[in-house]
């Protein structure tokens, strides 16, 4: 889900029930504002630009990255594509198209999970 906010978000947002929103893909953008009066000036300001995901519970590096994987994927094509890898090692099967940009995004979201858990461990400390 794309998100908007005036303020830099946290990488692991607490929801106050246990649950938490983990933020990534955070980019910055100019947004310009048109006065509703006339004559007035148009003002600029940074907005901030993210994905976000619900992680249900304690956050780990895991479930974040099921989370963003499941984001992109559906539990099928997700199947499906391992499956289809699992029988292309084996010569079996060509390998599945796309996988190297599902692999991708497992990676990342790995490398970025570990670092939003190492800050949020400090957060909490």
């Amino acid at each position: 889900m794309i998100t908007f906010s005036d303020t830099m978000p946290l990488s692991l947002l607490p929801l106050g029930d246990g649950n938490y929103h983990y933020n990534y893909n955070i980019t910055t953008e100019e947004v310009t504002e048109k006065p509703f009066e006339e004559g007035a000036e148009s003002t600029t300001r940074t907005q901030y630009v993210f994905d976000t995901v619900f992680i249900n519970g304690t956050p780990t590096v895991a479930k974040i990255v099921n989370a963003v994987v499941r984001e992109h994927y559906s539990e099928d094509e997700i199947q499906l594509m391992n499956a289809q890898h699992q029988a292309a090692l084996l010569g079996l099967d060509e390998e599945p198209q796309g996988y190297s940009t599902y692999l991708a995004l497992v990676v990342q979201a790995r490398a970025e999970a570990t670092t939003a858990m190492s800050n949020f461990v400090l957060e909490e400390k």
